[in-house]
C-alpha cells in the first residue's frame, strides 16, 4: 500500500451492550460481517474512505467492568458505490441490525486474529501511547494549538475514526506481534462465514469471495 494511503478504526458494537473479552474472533465476525465489509449509520455514507485505505476493525468490549476497544484485525478497502455497497434485502434478512447501518465499505485480503479479543490489540492503549498524536483530528488540532486534542473525545459517536500516520505504524506492529502469538484465522474458517454473492464489477476491482 503507497504511503498516502490513509487508514481508518471502525467501529463494532454498541457502548451499552459490549462483547466480552473472551468471544471468539471467528464469533465476532459471524455476528457483524466484518470479515467483508464495514458497515455506517443511515444517511452517512462512507466517501472519505478510499480504495486501499487501510480498515482496522474493532469490537467494543468490556473485561471486568472496564470499557476498552479491541482491534481484533486489519483488511484494506473498497471505496463505497452507492447503491452497490448498501444494505440489500438478503443483508437485512440475515443481519436485521443493518437496517440501521446499512452502508458498507467493502474489504479485501483481511487478517483476522485466530483466538479471542483478549488477544487482540486494545485501543486505549494506543490512546495511552500516543494521546493527540494517534488519530488524524486530534494531531492536526495539537498542530495548529486549537480544536480537541482527547484522543477519547475524538470518535464519540463516529462509526470509524481515522488514524494519523503514528497511529497506523503503532497499531500495525501491536497486530503483527498478536498474529504472531495468537495466529491468523485461516482460509478455511473463513469460507465458513457468510459472504455475497459474486459481482464481477467486485472481481474487476480485486475483491473475491472468500479469498483471505
Amino acid at each position: 500500500m503507497g504511503a498516502m494511503q490513509a487508514a481508518f478504526v471502525k467501529f463494532f458494537g454498541r457502548a451499552g451492550t459490549r462483547t466480552a473479552w473472551d468471544a471468539s474472533v471467528l464469533d465476532v465476525l459471524a455476528r457483524t460481517g466484518a470479515h467483508w465489509a464495514g458497515t455506517y449509520p443511515a444517511g452517512r455514507r462512507p466517501r472519505s474512505v478510499r480504495e486501499g485505505d487501510r480498515m482496522f476493525m474493532a469490537q467494543l468490549v468490556s473485561r471486568r467492568g472496564t470499557a476498552d476497544i479491541a482491534v481484533f484485525g486489519r483488511a484494506l478497502a473498497l471505496a463505497y458505490v452507492e447503491g452497490r455497497d448498501d444494505a440489500s434485502a438478503e443483508d437485512l434478512a440475515l443481519r436485521p441490525w443493518k437496517a440501521r447501518w446499512p452502508h458498507y465499505v467493502r474489504v479485501r485480503d483481511g487478517e483476522f486474529i485466530a483466538g479471542t479479543l483478549a488477544d487482540a490489540v486494545s485501543l486505549g492503549e494506543l490512546m495511552d501511547a500516543l494521546g493527540a498524536e494517534a488519530f488524524a483530528t486530534t494531531q492536526r488540532n495539537a498542530l495548529i494549538g486549537r480544536g480537541n486534542v482527547d484522543p477519547r473525545a475524538a470518535y464519540r459517536q463516529q462509526p470509524a475514526v481515522r488514524l494519523s500516520h503514528e497511529g497506523r505504524e503503532w497499531l500495525d506492529a501491536r497486530l503483527d506481534e498478536a498474529f504472531a502469538r495468537a495466529g491468523r484465522l485461516g482460509a478455511k474458517q473463513l469460507t465458513q462465514l457468510d459472504w455475497p454473492k459474486k459481482d464481477p464489477a467486485l472481481e474487476g476491482a480485486g475483491w473475491s469471495r472468500g479469498k483471505r
